[in-house]
């Protein structure tokens, strides 16, 4: 019997066994686990070799012992986009609030239980679009509470219906938005990151990304998220998967082995941007890496392109 106390949780996989399974070991020692409504949304093989491997995973959550598992395996690879975009689409319109989880992640044991309260805390003040579950290492900056910051995370996060249904996957920004410098510094939160770059690129379809989007839709209403002061969870596939390798920065550098902390601090009964949060975790190694590793992915791409037109 699912509890309305408890958010439905959308895990999107694709042909990882062995990175699901930890997923679901995480997901296990939390508590409301077997209390949530649960979909799994299995993308489609892109070759018949790879039929194997999306089979195996399906098998493995076939295997999940839970009250209401509900499974949704592909026939056909759509790819990460179009498989998270439609999945959150399909729970959101059945539920008024989804957690939702990639198969390389792996969460804390009380990741849910902070997930789900910030869900009730902030669920009428339309100025907060998404609750997310990762941070870089912060060495106990502002450790006591969550903060709030002007942008949102991919690994591991969670919204409401009424801010989904503003997300487009083809929402382009118009020339003389992006024109403006005011656009661009909001846009790449200060320096965080190149999104304005990502965005031109998805566009151009150099790259297949639903962030970068949602991102736009957030940063279009002036919404701002909610991070925890520690980890909880982490990101375990940065050696493969739709946007790394094993050679990538964060797999190198090893950012898929940080320490994830407890649900020990509060949430903020004030809702307002903390300016010195968000410069902490911009001025981080593992942002500074991401950053450098995205400039790399670039240029990787553009060398590419160039060898085709050969």
């Amino acid at each position: 019997m699912t509890d309305t106390n408890n958010a439905p949780i959308a895990i999107f996989a694709f042909n990882r066994a062995d990175l699901a399974a930890a997923l679901i070991s995480s997901l296990q020692r939390n508590a409301g686990w077997q209390q949530a409504k649960v979909y799994v949304f299995i993308d489609g093989p892109r070759t018949e070799a790879e039929k194997q491997k999306t089979d195996s995973v399906r098998r493995l959550f076939e295997e999940v012992e839970h009250p209401e598992l509900v499974i949704c395996s592909r026939a056909k690879n759509m790819g990460l986009k179009a498989s998270l975009s439609s999945g959150i689409t399909q729970v959101l319109k059945v539920h008024d609030r989804a957690i939702i989880l990639e198969d390389d992640l792996e969460l804390s044991r009380d990741a849910l239980s902070y997930f789900n309260e910030a869900l009730t805390l902030y669920k009428e003040d339309m100025r907060v679009w998404s609750i997310c579950g990762d941070i870089p290492k912060l060495d106990g900056f502002g450790r006591s509470q969550a903060h709030f910051m002007p942008v949102g995370s991919s690994w591991g996060w969670a919204t409401w219906s009424n801010r989904w249904k503003s997300y487009s996957g083809n929402s382009h920004s118009g020339s003389p938005m992006r024109k403006s410098r005011v656009f661009k510094d909001r846009f790449n939160v200060h320096g965080l990151r190149n999104f304005k770059t990502m965005l031109a690129m998805e566009e151009a379809g150099q790259v297949n990304s639903w962030y970068i989007h949602w991102h736009l839709t957030i940063v279009r209403n002036g919404g701002m998220c909610l991070f925890p002061p520690v980890p909880m969870l982490r990101n375990s596939g940065f050696s493969g998967g739709t946007h790394a390798s094993r050679f990538s920065l964060p797999s190198l550098f090893g950012l898929g082995d940080k320490e994830i902390g407890d649900f020990d601090f509060t949430l903020p009964e004030k809702v307002e941007l903390d300016f010195e949060f968000t410069q902490r975790v911009i001025d981080t190694t593992e942002w500074k890496l991401l950053r450098l590793n995205s400039i790399l992915g670039k240029f990787k791409r553009s060398l590419m392109g160039s060898f085709k037109r050969r």
